[in-house]
Parts: structure tokens; sequence; C-alpha cells
């Protein structure tokens, strides 16, 4: 994925924007939320932008439907 195209691993990466790994892994797997500033610096350590890894609006709702 992102990490290795940009030589990185997930501690690196942790380290880069300023929290720990088991925080950043949590926030992988989605049990924790990004905050947007995270998702902006994510970005931009990684190379890409929001509309390349954000979900769409389909997606979105299909998720929160099946919640339900």
């Amino acid at each position: 994925g992102y990490l290795r195209a940009n030589g990185l691993t997930q501690d690196r990466l942790a380290a880069k924007i300023g929290m720990s790994p088991s925080s950043l892994s949590a926030k992988r797997r989605g049990t924790r939320d990004f905050s947007f500033e995270e998702v902006i610096v994510l970005c931009d350590l990684l190379g890409t932008s929001i509309d390349e890894i954000a979900p769409s609006a389909d997606e979105v709702r299909a998720s929160k439907l099946g919640d339900a």
C-alpha cells in the first residue's frame, strides 16, 4: 500500500506525524478516527490526496446502513 510505496513502516510514519505506533494502528484499523489535520499530514507524507484515500459518499452510506 501507501506505506510500502513510500518506504515507510507504520512505526516511522507514526513518528513523523507525532503519534504512537499503537494509536496509528488503531486508527488504521478503524477503531479510532483520524482527525482532519492528521489526514492532511498523512496525505502529504504519503504523496496522495484525500480524494484518493477517502471512501465515496455511497460507501459511507452503505457502511452506516450496515451498522443499523
